[in-house]
């Protein structure tokens, strides 16, 4: 059975690979999700998340808005060029935890780059 989502290889998962890309980084900001991106040097872009218990108190709603951030990155991997690393900082929750609510602001900060 094919698994479905990102491969271990396309997520930050260590401590030092966030910190480089907080180090190296280009910032766009919006009132919901902060974009953290940063040069990798691999052939492929990776993502990681960073949602905290003071914005997301709530376990199922923060587990929530990681799959949804997640499914933005997957519907369009390549929008942000190749060999990038992504960090995607929720700072405030929208009223409705929706995928379209977290597409758009991304696809706006996008836009901006």
């Amino acid at each position: 059975m094919k698994r479905h989502g990102l491969s271990k290889k396309e997520c930050l998962l260590r401590p030092y690979q966030y910190k480089n890309v907080y180090k190296n980084r280009r910032l766009q900001k919006s009132a919901i999700v902060w974009l953290y991106f940063a040069p990798n040097g691999l052939a492929y872009n990776r993502m990681g998340i960073s949602a905290s218990k003071k914005t997301c108190s709530n376990n199922v709603i923060r587990n929530r808005v990681k799959r949804i951030l997640r499914q933005v990155f997957q519907q369009d991997k390549t929008a942000f060029g190749c060999g990038v690393d992504i960090v995607f900082v929720v700072k405030k929750l929208p009223k409705a935890v929706e995928l379209k609510v977290f597409d758009q602001e991304v696809k706006a900060q996008q836009a901006k780059i």
